[in-house]
């Protein structure tokens, strides 16, 4: 399973390391900067539908509270570090971050406010409706709840979407997040693969379909195709 977060971008001007914090006055909550080729002086790049990506290098902090060993000492406070890839791309003005939207979200949200003049991007709004429409098989939604004893529910089985409540919430725009199987055609092969979708601008490639898919540059174009597959949709 692959998360990302995605973006329409029309600027993304990182050109060094720059830290990322909620607050003037807080610490940063992560950094990102150009990857820099190996062995090379020059940014990474991806070629992805013809089009060419810029990679960058993102990291996020998260402070934890529990109890570990660290060489033979007890800890109840440490800070996890979590790196991945970013890739922008100015011909396509499209923005990916591979990576689940936990970190995903706040870390290009503090990236925006922070570096305002620098990048610009916002989210892509996710329609239901459209992929319901054009026969994706829908076996899980979640959405959200005016329960007072949850925040949210979440129904899965077959043609899920067919429930009373689970198709009212589409249609009342309160689902969060439908997991289908759609015929996507990626790297030589059509099949059906098993996708997320996310209002908070994510797809989540829950089952590929094709072990052939085993690359970076791969996995890239299937999410890339995947969502060209639902622009498609009418």
């Amino acid at each position: 399973m692959s998360s990302y977060g995605i973006r329409i971008a029309t600027s993304f001007n990182i050109t060094e390391e720059v830290e990322i914090s909620k607050s003037p006055t807080l610490p940063p909550i992560g950094k990102i900067k150009p990857l820099i080729e190996d062995g090379k002086k020059r940014q990474k790049t991806i070629s992805l539908s013809n089009k060419q990506y810029k990679v960058f290098e993102g990291t996020f902090y998260k402070n934890k509270q529990k109890d570990i060993i660290v060489d033979g000492s007890p800890h109840s406070h440490y800070q996890e570090v979590t790196v991945f890839n970013i890739y922008y791309s100015s011909s396509a003005q499209l923005l990916i971050a591979e990576i689940n939207l936990d970190i995903c979200t706040p870390f290009l949200r503090f990236l925006k406010e922070n570096h305002p003049n620098a990048v610009k991007y916002y989210n892509i709004s996710i329609d239901f409706g459209k992929i319901i429409r054009n026969k994706a098989y829908v076996d899980l939604v979640w959405f959200g709840t005016e329960d007072i004893h949850a925040k949210t529910k979440g129904f899965n089985g077959f043609e899920v979407h067919k429930n009373n409540e689970a198709n009212d919430a589409i249609k009342n725009g309160k689902a969060t997040y439908i997991k289908v199987k759609l015929d996507v055609t990626s790297n030589g092969t059509n099949a059906r693969r098993t996708v997320g979708f996310s209002q908070k601008s994510g797809i989540v490639i829950v089952n590929k379909n094709d072990p052939s898919i085993d690359t970076e540059k791969k996995q890239l174009q299937l999410l890339l195709d995947t969502y060209n597959t639902y622009n498609k949709f009418t």
